[in-house]
């Protein structure tokens, strides 16, 4: 029976006695006779008893209380003073628990495993050399800036890389008189950037925040001008259509009259005729037929000059300069009455 519930019923003894007692002494308990007297002096005494009793029982549940939060109050101060590794290093056994391996605490680290065929001292060590090596004579690349490599000693868990930052490097901003140096400056102008003493030279920033980690160029002096050439590089043959999902379409524009100029530069222009307006002879191929005797086109180029004309024909029709890179403009000759249109092109 638990303490509260026996605190109850000592609560109702103790109504029923103070009840019993003012029966007996109130005055209509004068008039009672012996054989009542008696009797309620017998429950009394009864009760008194069984209160003696229960008394007697909520002390020994007292008493073990009082011991048992003193023996958690003992092993909570113990748990918090001493906890493992507190104030002094985990102490292997002597002999090591039985599946471990070996007779000794040396022979733990001794144990083979059965995948690799090396014991586990063997396999931390060469773990352990494998971190020193990467982290102090490798250069770690990253996808965001793959033209640089990060070297520092990784092993030092308090190092933050994060503080040091990455550096950027956009080659649309590269320009046709860039160096490495001025290039990767004017791209990162938080980092301070250093000229190696190897040849061919390259670049490095160190870290500035915990003095842990430096960014290296992967590309050197000569490198980076061959990258920028081939960017700025003039190309010796004419253009020619790339696909369409690597040019840009111009605006279109209608014929009109017999003369038509368009402004570029282009490196070519698509023309779609819907009709000739008038009786031309024209042969049909499968899927386009083509116009004898509609016109010529020519390309202007950046001097104001005009390469050979190339005649026009086909209802659709790609054309492209055959003597320049690319075109100032476009002009064109052609019967009048034709209804279509001219659209420039320029590789993307």
């Amino acid at each position: 029976m638990g303490i509260s519930i026996e605190a109850g019923q000592i609560l109702a003894d103790l109504a029923n006695i103070s009840s019993i007692l003012s029966s007996l002494f109130n005055t209509g308990a004068k008039q009672d006779t012996a054989a009542a007297t008696l009797a309620n002096t017998q429950v009394l005494v009864i009760g008194m008893a069984q209160l003696q009793q229960q008394i007697t029982a909520i002390r020994a549940q007292l008493s073990e209380i009082q011991s048992n939060e003193a023996t958690l109050q003992s092993n909570l101060l113990y748990a918090l003073g001493r906890p493992q590794q507190a104030n002094q290093p985990v102490e292997l056994p002597s002999t090591p628990p039985p599946g471990y391996g070996g007779t000794s605490a040396a022979g733990v680290w001794a144990e083979v495993n059965a995948n690799l065929s090396t014991d586990y001292g063997e396999l931390v060590a060469g773990t352990y050399n494998a971190i020193a090596f990467e982290s102090n004579y490798q250069g770690y690349v990253y996808q965001d800036c793959p033209f640089f490599r990060l070297f520092g000693a990784l092993n030092n868990s308090a190092r933050n890389i994060n503080a040091f930052g990455n550096p950027s490097f956009d080659l649309s901003h590269i320009l046709a008189t860039d160096t490495l140096l001025g290039f990767i400056t004017r791209e990162n102008p938080s980092f301070s950037w250093h000229a190696n003493s190897g040849t061919p030279q390259t670049y490095y920033a160190t870290d500035t925040v915990d003095i842990d980690f430096f960014w290296q160029t992967l590309l050197n002096d000569q490198s980076f001008l061959d990258l920028r050439d081939s960017l700025y590089a003039v190309p010796t043959a004419a253009p020619v259509w790339p696909g369409v999902s690597k040019v840009t379409l111009g605006s279109s524009t209608a014929f009109s009259g017999s003369s038509l100029a368009i402004a570029g530069p282009m490196d070519g222009c698509l023309v779609s005729i819907t009709s000739v307006g008038q009786s031309l002879p024209y042969y049909d191929y499968p899927t386009v037929p083509s116009w004898a005797k509609l016109g010529e086109l020519t390309f202007i180029s950046d001097n104001g000059d005009a390469e050979t004309f190339q005649l026009m024909g086909f209802t659709s029709a790609l054309y492209c300069p055959r003597s320049m890179v690319s075109a100032a403009s476009v002009e064109f000759r052609y019967k009048s009455g034709i209804v279509g249109t001219v659209t420039p092109w320029t590789r993307t």
